[in-house]
């Protein structure tokens, strides 16, 4: 469904900033933007795009009214190579004419001379306490944030939040809730079947996605597991695929002792496509973090797999009755559900059907909407720069 919402204004040359990008393999902050840039330039025909940064969104990275001017790294990502990166940015905003700047870089720092608006997205950016509402704002932060002509963030309690720390008014905050990417798709039974033979052993699997928890949390996850292999005595498997490398020695070393430790795999560097396989394949996806994906939260809804997560903010937004919201990370509860999910699958089925349901609008479509009406906000709320 393409978005429907155009911006009413005349004309306009709208800079992208997306920042120093860092790709891996499983780098979804990267796609996600990607996306989201790609969509928001088709929706708006009347429009000129420029992404400025180190990275082309996209395959192409340009064509019709989507333009990139490349920028190079900074040398260091200390104080002085953001400083020297900055300028690049500004240089070709000057250069440029541009009438707007709609800014993906958290780390932003200094005035612009043109609107601005910043996007804060957790599922697009590593965002600190700070940005997340969680923490109290630093004074350059605080004065960044209080000069900009729009504001678009993840969600609403984080945009609740970010007013309530701000003094920013709610309607110069726009939500954009989650989105997935087209990479979630269902699969039929031999396709599933063919990705559990070659990761799983054939078997069925709970799966685990992120970085390596703290090793108390990865703990209660294999303790839960075992009390799961010893009550049931099936040939379930745990594949815990990690986002990043880091932990993975640690973890191996954990699971040279670990009982079911054959019934156990550990991947790392996988694609963000065999991830969302994985997730469209597995039994169920479960998870201890706290700082919950919204896209793979709804990705994994999407294509019919059953999660157990901690109950967050975040997961009650996006999956409201669709999954099994762990009040704590504990053994004995985490066991207990990861059994009542193997056991009864007429309430694993009403999860699925849950799903179905409050997937509904969480899409990249409507993301797109909220950073339409982030601009629309910026230019009619614009102020004169100090």
């Amino acid at each position: 469904m393409p978005v429907t919402q155009h911006l009413s204004l005349a004309s306009m040359y709208i800079a992208i900033h997306t920042g120093i990008v860092a790709q891996s393999p499983a780098d979804s902050h990267w796609q996600l933007i990607s996306e989201a840039i790609i969509q928001l330039a088709a929706s708006q025909p009347a429009h000129r795009f420029l992404v400025i940064g180190t990275q082309k969104p996209g395959e192409n990275g340009s064509g019709g009214n989507l333009q990139f001017k490349a920028l190079n790294p900074p040398p260091s990502l200390g104080p002085i190579g953001g400083w020297w990166y900055r300028k690049q940015v500004t240089k070709a905003l000057a250069r440029q004419k541009c009438d707007l700047l709609l800014n993906f870089d958290a780390a932003w720092k200094g005035k612009l001379s043109i609107p601005h608006v910043m996007v804060l997205h957790p599922d697009w950016q590593s965002l600190s306490k700070e940005l997340l509402g969680e923490k109290k704002l630093s004074g350059t932060k605080l004065a960044l944030l209080q000069q900009l002509q729009g504001l678009c963030v993840g969600f609403a309690g984080q945009a609740e939040k970010m007013a309530a720390a701000t003094g920013i008014p709610m309607e110069k905050i726009q939500v954009a809730g989650p989105a997935s990417l087209p990479i979630f798709r269902p699969m039929v039974w031999v396709e599933k079947e063919a990705v559990k033979t070659s990761f799983s052993g054939g078997q069925e699997y709970f799966l685990y996605f992120g970085p390596a928890a703290p090793t108390g949390d990865m703990v209660v996850l294999l303790k839960a597991f075992s009390q799961f292999k010893k009550r049931q005595k099936c040939n379930m498997q745990l594949l815990i695929a990690l986002s990043k490398p880091d932990g993975h020695a640690a973890l191996h070393h954990k699971l040279a002792s670990y009982k079911y430790r054959s019934d156990v795999r550990v991947m790392q560097e996988q694609t963000m496509t065999e991830i969302a396989r994985l997730a469209t394949a597995s039994y169920a996806v479960i998870s201890p973090l706290k700082y919950q994906p919204g896209w793979w939260l709804l990705g994994s809804m999407q294509v019919g797999t059953a999660i157990a997560v901690v109950n967050t903010t975040i997961v009650q937004e996006v999956c409201g009755d669709a999954c099994i919201n762990l009040t704590a990370w504990e053994t004995d509860a985490l066991a207990q559900n990861m059994m009542l999910l193997y056991k009864d699958e007429n309430y694993r089925g009403q999860l699925v059907a849950n799903a179905a349901k409050n997937i509904e609008n969480k899409n990249m479509n409507v993301a797109v909407a909220a950073l339409v009406r982030s601009i629309e906000s910026a230019i009619s709320h614009q102020q004169t720069p100090a």
